[in-house]
């Protein structure tokens, strides 16, 4: 990967762990935090085909990312006095914005297929 196609990475991914934050810290009616989660996924979509990357292999990097937000998320309780029922919130929560920005990257291989 490129210099500057790394750079917009790394930069996507501070923005989506700080809107990760943001809906999980956020009421329940926020689908425009959802909207910007899909379409930062519609730029992980176009940097992974500017860069002729694989559907599957765009979708391992944004699971890889999912699966250390988990991770970091099962740590809580043991670090924090989160109650079991907040923290299953917690995982639902990212898996839902994260679902977003998944389907946001398979519009865009859709789109250009």
């Amino acid at each position: 990967m490129e210099a500057d196609h790394r750079a917009r990475h790394r930069l996507l991914g501070r923005q989506l762990m700080g809107l990760t934050l943001q809906y999980i810290s956020s009421d329940e009616g926020n689908g425009h935090i959802l909207e910007q989660g899909r379409e930062m996924g519609n730029e992980y979509g176009r940097i992974s085909l500017e860069i002729n990357l694989p559907l599957t292999d765009a979708l391992q990097a944004a699971l890889y990312f999912r699966d250390e937000l988990i991770e970091v998320a099962l740590q809580l309780p043991e670090s924090t006095r989160i109650r079991q029922e907040d923290n299953l919130r917690l995982m639902r929560r990212i898996n839902v914005l994260l679902n977003a920005v998944h389907l946001g990257i398979a519009e865009v291989f859709e789109q250009a297929g």
